[in-house]
């Protein structure tokens, strides 16, 4: 039975499937606090409403390809803001992924919402799109909404057009979806722009964002898929690889070079603790009193967790002193 069980796994990613032939794997992305934040216009403040609609592409028409960061929708109703480096990392993910868009939503929102996240990666030198399509233009492979949904208020793979053992999705709620998939969801931190005063800094420059932090996963949950010497990918499955991912980026730190700026972060601060302790150093050695026989040590605490919604362990310091 077992061994009925594998072949019948294999031959859903035989590679004349158009996906895993192709070296691709499924990505289903939600929407809402995933690439987007939207919200109905009337919930603006007033100095939101005057610095959002001047960028603003207001069109009842799909704009084209790669035109702005913010829209409206349902003739002006909704105003929408695609979340920092949405549009690289469409861009990256296709390479390795065709792309579906998954949404709670309803089919009309889901629908302009994803005619909006169409870019054009044609200067990048990017061949057919998440769709299969030829061109350099992206286009999605499924476009899901609530309707869709086989479970009321339930998200569930069954309704991917792909084996679940070839599909990760990405979602800043992974509870939504059924428990069985919850193991294929790499969870992404809720993204607010509209009532909250932005992004921050760092998430503006497209390289330093959490979109980045999770590309870093996707790809390489994607290397490891191609690249693992166990007889065929049909025995392999995306969601036992992003196990293994979670727990190398928690013992070592991300698993992707793109997000060496967290090790950054955590080296700077490290040279000014540094730096601070070479003060206090100097400070005691001046004193007369036996300061100069005491002797530090120190202390360096890991934090981490599983979840791939935070960045890796950082190194917490604390000096103790002893006689």
């Amino acid at each position: 039975m077992g061994s009925g069980r594998r072949r019948e796994d294999q031959e859903a990613l035989m590679p004349q499937s158009s996906l895993v032939g192709r070296k691709k794997l499924h990505l289903v992305l939600d929407l809402d606090h995933t690439l987007v934040h939207c919200v109905p216009v009337s919930k603006l403040t007033a100095q939101e409403y005057s610095a959002n609609m001047k960028k603003t592409m207001i069109s009842r028409n799909p704009p084209a390809a790669g035109d702005g960061d913010t829209h409206l929708l349902d003739g002006g109703a909704l105003v929408l803001k695609f979340r920092p480096g949405v549009r690289s990392f469409l861009e990256e993910a296709s390479a390795m992924f065709d792309l579906s868009i998954y949404t709670m939503g309803t089919r009309h929102y889901a629908n302009q919402v994803a005619s909006r996240l169409v870019v054009h990666h044609a200067s990048r030198g990017g061949g057919g799109g998440g769709g299969g399509g030829g061109g350099g233009l992206l286009s999605f492979a499924k476009v899901i909404s609530r309707e869709d949904c086989t479970v009321e208020k339930q998200k569930g793979l069954d309704v991917v057009p792909s084996h679940r053992r070839a599909v990760l999705v990405v979602d800043d709620k992974p509870k939504v979806w059924a428990r069985e998939d919850r193991d294929n969801v790499v969870t992404i931190s809720p993204y607010y722009f509209f009532g909250l005063n932005k992004e921050g800094k760092d998430e503006e420059e497209e390289d330093k964002g959490e979109l980045s932090r999770v590309l870093g996963v996707l790809r390489e949950v994607h290397s490891r898929f191609f690249q693992e010497d166990d007889g065929g990918v049909g025995g392999r499955d995306v969601a036992q690889i992003l196990k293994r991912v979670r727990l190398f980026t928690l013992y070592h730190g991300s698993p992707d070079v793109s997000l060496l700026h967290h090790h950054g972060c955590r080296r700077r601060r490290q040279e000014e603790e540094e730096e601070e302790e070479e003060e206090e150093e100097k400070e005691e050695g001046g004193r007369g009193d036996g300061w100069s026989k005491i002797k530090k040590i120190k202390i360096v605490f890991r934090s981490g967790t599983c979840g791939l919604a935070s960045p890796p362990p950082i190194a917490t310091t604390t000096t103790a002193t002893i006689l």
